[in-house]
């Protein structure tokens, strides 16, 4: 390897891990190192080392103590080149990165892992100072107080001293130059504080002059939030119940068969706390080698799932009425997007994990679409509260109607590890995973009036790079411009939504969804730019089309080729696609893993069905009608 071919291969992992393709830029990390030695090249070499180090860091795959050792590894080793006498920066920036490092690893001895990192951060502040290099003198400062925050007993620090560090934060003239993400943690970092021991004289001052930084930065939901923070320390503390009252309120509560009344019903309190402690218990199903796959976890579109008209669906053998989202799996990473209500029950009877969930995407502000978003968050947060030592944390990637619903609770909220705004037409990395969404615009009129609702559409890629693109247009009506963002994809899914007047008129196209009109046109549109994709799917179907969904689709698809129409399904509930390989898994057999046959779609079987039932089924032979 040439010096330039070993730099350009230096240059491309940076980019790769800015795209959080982290064993790709390992690869090419390990290949530069091949020509860059510490004996020829030691600054380059060190340079390299520390990035390598961030990589195996942040590594989400394989087992996270072995990559927290080896990103260990590589900055003890940049630390034989920097030297805080010879490069400061560059020394301290390492410092902190081993802290983090020690700070996150689940092996070994934890007090004295702490211990190493706590003397990291402390050296790096020698030189990180307010005066000379204030972002990064807070990202320390701030890396110290969440390590003493999680383990503050551990590590010896004070409320006090952890109040002073944070203060010192939200202070900082330097608001600019802070990454949001960090803000974000800090300002978590402070409300914790402070809602532990009221600074009274000072608390409500060092927040009002942050609430004025986070203006001038423009990051309006932190400024909110530090507002209201201030006017809650400003409040007197209440006063605590005396012991002699608190002995007699205890004793009239005892009078009288009160607790034995009480007692026989605690038993059945118990076993919900045995459900909930073993579904918190399960572990996480996926693996990082095993094949992809989009589930659709949903029933029902949109009210019938809120009103419960109690229709009977036959196909299930139950009278719910069910919403739900998407569930999708790719390199061992589980994506929600849309998490309506009954997402969590979907996802158990799958047999999936909460700890399965490493991101949650949504793309407008609809009940059926965000319903389970605030219980999928309350169930992390207990998990993490009953294993602080194994947190499960996850990205949130919004539009900008549901980045502003949930952007309090993300400001403070510690297991949402990324929370990042989806805007249309910006192609952005989700992080932690093998996937790039790129939103676009929707026409769909959202809670509150506007329309800012988003379209998605997914590139999953691997090593060799893009593997598969899904188109998902979402909630929203035909436009011209529609075509444009389906064009190429390999799955393509269709929010129909219902029938609709413009169905039957003469040039009108539903608004809001695309109806069987907007689907036909978009489907036309692709098949004369000789574009149609591999395999479409018609979801969010309402309730009030039960039993007539191959009749909807046949109409949808009326008029194109028929080899098309074998390639375009009805979603339903528990339907998975493999994925890039686009086949459907066994629909009675997807539990059982002997019977977990693919098919592909032109491999619709019939069978003898009763009324309300599909005609159409995936089925292998261990489960078909006989």
């Amino acid at each position: 390897m040439t010096e330039q071919q070993a730099r350009n291969a230096w240059r491309d992992a940076d980019a790769l891990c800015q795209k959080a393709r982290y064993p790709d830029a390992i690869a090419l990390y390990l290949s530069a190192l091949g020509f860059f030695s510490e004996k020829d090249h030691p600054t380059d070499w060190a340079a390299v080392q520390n990035n390598l180090g961030a990589a195996y860091r942040n590594l989400p795959t394989g087992d996270k103590g072995e990559n927290l050792a080896k990103a260990i590894e590589c900055y003890q080793a940049a630390l034989r080149v920097y030297t805080e006498e010879a490069s400061p920066a560059q020394w301290a920036m390492t410092q902190n990165n081993l802290g983090n490092a020690y700070s996150d690893l689940p092996t070994g001895d934890k007090g004295e892992n702490l211990a190493k990192a706590i003397e990291c951060y402390q050296a790096a502040l020698r030189v990180r100072t307010e005066e000379a290099s204030p972002a990064d003198w807070a990202m320390t400062q701030n890396n110290l107080g969440l390590l003493g925050l999680d383990h503050r007993a551990a590590v010896g620090l004070t409320w006090q001293d952890l109040w002073d560090r944070t203060a010192a934060i939200a202070l900082t003239q330097h608001v600019r130059a802070l990454h949001p993400d960090e803000l974000r943690r800090a300002l978590r970092l402070l409300a914790r504080i402070a809602q532990q021991q009221r600074w009274t004289k000072k608390g409500p001052r060092v927040l009002r002059t942050a609430v004025e930084h986070y203006r001038a930065a423009r990051l309006s939901y932190l400024a909110e939030y530090a507002e209201t923070l201030a006017t809650q320390l400003r409040k007197p503390k209440p006063k605590r119940i005396a012991p002699p009252e608190r002995d007699q309120i205890v004793k009239a509560y005892a009078a009288g068969d009160r607790i034995t009344k009480l007692s026989e019903h605690l038993a059945e309190a118990q076993k919900q706390q045995e459900h909930l402690a073993a579904m918190l218990a399960q572990p996480a199903t996926l693996d990082p080698a095993g094949a992809g796959a989009l589930w659709v976890l949903q029933q029902w579109n949109s009210f019938t799932p809120l009103l419960a008209t109690g229709r009977t669906d036959a196909r299930q053998g139950t009278n719910e009425n069910r919403g739900g989202g998407y569930f999708l799996v790719w390199r061992g990473k589980g994506i929600v997007i849309d998490p309506g209500p009954d997402f969590i029950r979907n996802l158990r009877e799958s047999k999936r994990s909460l700890l399965d969930i490493n991101a949650i995407v949504l793309t407008h502000n609809h009940l059926d679409h965000v319903g389970d978003v605030i219980p999928i968050l309350t169930l992390l947060h207990e998990y993490n509260e009953r294993h602080p030592d194994e947190r499960h944390t996850l990205t949130m990637a919004c539009s900008p109607s549901t980045f502003s619903m949930f952007a309090d609770l993300a400001a403070h909220a510690r297991w949402i590890k990324h929370f990042m705004p989806l805007r249309p037409d910006e192609r952005v990395g989700l992080p932690g995973t093998e996937i790039e969404i790129a939103p676009f615009h929707t026409q769909h009129a959202e809670l509150g009036g506007r329309s800012a609702a988003l379209g998605l559409r997914l590139i999953l890629k691997s090593e060799e790079g893009s593997l598969c693109r899904v188109a998902m247009p979402g909630d929203g009506g035909w436009t011209d411009s529609l075509c444009h963002h389906c064009e190429g994809a390999d799955l393509l899914v269709l929010h129909l939504g219902g029938m609709y007047p413009q169905d039957i008129g003469p040039d009108q196209f539903a608004t809001d969804h695309l109806g069987t009109k907007g689907v036909f046109g978009l489907l036309w549109q692709l098949q004369h730019r000789e574009s149609l994709p591999k395999l479409t799917l018609i979801a969010e179907l309402g309730e009030e089309l039960a039993g007539r969904e191959e009749f909807i689709a046949d109409e949808c698809c009326a008029g194109l080729s028929v080899e098309y129409r074998k390639t375009l399904i009805e979603a339903r509930l528990n339907r998975a696609i493999t994925l890039p390989e686009l086949k459907v898994m066994c629909e009675r057999g997807l539990n059982d893993p002997s019977a977990q046959r693919c098919f592909h779609p032109a491999e619709l079987r019939e069978w003898e069905h009763k009324p309300g039932e599909s005609r159409h089924a995936y089925l292998c032979d261990t489960h078909k009608p006989r």
